[in-house]
């Protein structure tokens, strides 16, 4: 695998040669390219892409493009170059902020979708693009082909314009994937998505007993206690999950939900990771307490993360569990984006 973060705007010819030295290597089954200059152009991407498509053994591709001013031609001439790409197993695009990314680029994607049916993992995030919820419509049916899609995260493409009937139409699609294990869903910052989406997608997780990794981010949409009281039941039930990560914060769930959604992970015996986002001032010291508790007998637990911004937990019981917490041996603890405790390797 070889894999290019591109963060200087002057390295102008640099950059002709890096894509010289990549097409030499013949061998190579995975290409990861990071743009962060901020001045990508569609030529700079069809250069690219050219090089790429003397790579007779690529299977893998991973295009980062956020925060650049490229338009839907370059986007679009790449994803129609990699129709010809013989068992492509991953590929993973983010457009985050490139505002000039249109129905085009999602129309070719499709297209690949179609072709490309021995795709393993796919990641897409479409966020603060030009694309509209109508035109992901014909996309979900193309995702429904990829039977063989093991691993799938997705960032909607807007905020308050990303409804339920979006989300049901995703999760119908996604319930035809029998070999899903890996979910990864971002509706942040989408007020308008309430109980009938979330039911759906808990529905979805519910149909599948060998999920190892989940992760859901909720914070800021309509979500409530009885919907994370729908998914703590539905994950009681995922005894193969080894990650999860569940952010319903900034909304109006509870200790009343927050507490039982902790009590199902009691269950988990692989859990090794978890992140849970309690960021909203429902809730108090009940749920922090239930996840010292989670802590102290589950030790498969290797990586813990917990956001306690706005919450109604007390800065007293903040500072004993930051206390008592980093006395445990993690690889990685975080609390409020902060480390603690002895987090080597």
């Amino acid at each position: 695998m070889i894999e290019l973060n591109i963060n200087n705007q002057s390295l102008g010819s640099g950059r002709s040669a890096l894509f010289k030295l990549i097409a030499s290597l013949k061998n190579l089954t995975d290409f990861k390219y990071h743009e962060q200059s901020g001045n990508i152009t569609s030529r700079r991407i069809k250069e690219m892409t050219d090089i790429l498509m003397t790579l007779p053994k690529l299977t893998g591709i991973s295009l980062n493009l956020a925060m650049n001013e490229i338009d839907d031609f370059g986007v679009s001439f790449f994803l129609k170059q990699l129709l010809s790409i013989q068992n492509l197993t991953a590929l993973s695009l983010n457009l985050n902020s490139c505002t000039e990314i249109q129905e085009s680029t999602v129309k070719y994607l499709g297209a690949l979708l179609d072709k490309q049916k021995s795709l393993e993992k796919l990641q897409l995030d479409l966020s603060e693009t030009g694309i509209t919820n109508d035109d992901l419509i014909g996309l979900w049916t193309k995702i429904r082909g990829l039977k063989n899609l093991k691993t799938f995260k997705f960032i909607h493409p807007s905020d308050e314009s990303w409804t339920n009937k979006n989300c049901i139409r995703l999760a119908n699609a996604l319930s035809e994937l029998p070999m899903l294990s890996y979910l990864k869903l971002n509706f942040a910052m989408c007020p308008f998505i309430e109980s009938r989406a979330f039911t759906e997608i808990t529905n979805l997780i519910r149909a599948r007993p060998n999920m190892t990794k989940l992760k859901l981010d909720y914070s800021n949409t309509g979500v409530k206690d009885s919907d994370v009281l729908n998914l703590a039941a539905a994950l009681s039930q995922l005894t193969c999950l080894t990650t999860v990560c569940i952010d319903p914060g900034y909304s109006d769930v509870s200790d009343e939900s927050v507490v039982p959604l902790v009590e199902a992970l009691f269950g988990l015996t692989k859990l090794t990771k978890l992140f849970l986002g309690l960021g909203t001032h429902h809730i108090t010291d009940r749920s922090i307490v239930k996840v010292c508790d989670l802590v102290r007998n589950r030790e498969t637990l290797i990586s813990l993360n917990l956001d306690l911004y706005s919450s109604g937990i007390t800065e007293e019981r903040k500072e004993n569990v930051m206390s008592t917490l980093s006395l445990r041996k993690f690889k990685r603890f975080r609390i409020d984006g902060k480390e603690f405790g002895d987090n080597s390797e």
